[in-house]
């Protein structure tokens, strides 16, 4: 089981000023947009010291819709090497990570 690490990623806004002016040079990023087009939900990968971690990014108004989980499925289909059990994650995220793994050994 994933245990949870407290650490500020910081707002909703300034996650996007970030991803607009400092992505790192191995970055990769999955977006989920809105009916709208505008952005939503951001997951980003990057590779380091060899294994690539990810963060996730959504919408406080469009959190617990799924948009998470579809940006982890289709980030997993990019990139099978993604590493879910090395990264650091809130409390939120500890659960949601748990939930998502165990569905998944479940589906095997």
């Amino acid at each position: 089981m994933i245990k949870p690490s407290i650490h500020d990623i910081g707002s909703w806004p300034a996650c996007l000023r970030r991803f607009d002016k400092e992505p790192a040079e191995a970055s990769s990023f999955v977006f989920y947009l809105n009916r709208l087009g505008r952005v939503v939900g951001i997951l980003e990968t990057e590779v380091f010291n060899g294994r690539r971690g990810f963060i996730v990014h959504v919408a406080p108004r469009y959190r617990r819709r799924g948009i998470a989980t579809n940006l982890l499925e289709d980030a997993l289909a990019r990139w099978p090497d993604l590493d879910l059990e090395g990264d650091l994650y809130t409390i939120a995220g500890a659960a949601w990570i748990n939930k998502f793994l165990e569905e998944r050994k479940d589906a095997r």
